[in-house]
């Protein structure tokens, strides 16, 4: 049910492994740490975006640029769940 829900929304393809997740966890701890300190909004929204972007395992540039380092291949059309009556 839940995948049915997602594939309808189109839900971004995860194109970030996971060395490149775990650098962006420590970047968007990095900038919450200078944010706190400077008290720096623009860093808050800087980091909440690199932090969804590790959370979630999707970004944008690289979908942009075609680049994905995800070891995991995206499913196909035919993979997909079909919701049939």
């Amino acid at each position: 049910m839940f995948e049915s829900f997602t594939n309808k929304l189109n839900a971004p393809v995860r194109n970030i492994g996971t060395p490149d997740r775990i650098l962006r966890l420590v970047i968007a701890s990095l900038l919450f740490i200078y944010a706190y300190v400077y008290g720096s909004w623009l860093s808050t929204a800087i980091g909440l975006f690199v932090l969804y972007e590790a959370l979630a395992g999707w970004c944008a540039l690289y979908q942009l640029i075609g680049k994905n380092s995800c070891p995991i291949p995206p499913p196909s059309d035919d993979e997909q769940p079909k919701n049939e009556p």
